[in-house]
């Protein structure tokens, strides 16, 4: 007979085990101007729209709440959740993952007190520079949704209604294109 504390240990190691063949196996951003490009090529070819290089999101994942975990881990939408912060190709293949999020905090407070978030803010992902597309400069761009801030590396939707018709087609090929990451936590 094996003890409770053993079997937890052998799961726990097992776990962390897994999880570090799986990231640095198939979890990992690409690390070339190179790479970047053809994540780009992809997105173009699949979603009609030039220079993306992935799609972010946040996911909550529903938990029993901890003990003395007060409200931090209560979500807006009623339950208790940790988040599963991502981003995903034109193919539905997840890229970064981050997991451990209060399910309390929104999305945009989680993605900006993470690494890659200080590694896009000051380029140091090796991401191609901005690029001459139809006459605009154009920089490659991660899409999100309303709750991230818009930044030079940051895309996302016109806001509003009766938009003139060059943003509504814009949103439209970006609302496409981004569905790809809503897509990917749902293969999950």
């Amino acid at each position: 007979m094996v003890g409770t504390s053993t079997i937890s240990k052998i799961v726990r190691d097992g776990c962390e085990a897994i999880w570090q063949v799986l990231y640095l196996t198939y979890l990992q951003l690409p690390s070339t101007e190179t790479a970047w490009k053809e994540v780009a090529k992809e997105f173009m070819e699949e979603w009609n729209l030039t220079h993306v290089i992935g799609a972010l999101d946040g996911k909550h994942i529903g938990i029993e709440c901890p003990a003395n975990a007060g409200s931090s881990f209560y979500n807006y939408k009623g339950f208790h959740s940790i988040n599963l912060m991502a981003i995903c190709d034109a193919h539905y293949r997840f890229t970064y993952v981050d997991i451990g999020g209060f399910g309390g905090d929104n999305d945009a407070s989680i993605f900006g007190s993470r690494d890659l978030y200080d590694n896009l803010e000051n380029n140091k992902l090796n991401i191609p520079g901005p690029e001459d597309v139809n006459g605009y400069n154009l920089p490659y761009v991660v899409l999100g949704d309303e709750i991230f801030a818009l930044k030079r590396w940051l895309l996302k939707l016109y806001s509003g209604r009766q938009l003139p018709e060059q943003q509504a087609v814009f949103n439209y090929r970006l609302s496409r294109a981004r569905r790809t990451i809503e897509n990917a936590f749902g293969i999950l």
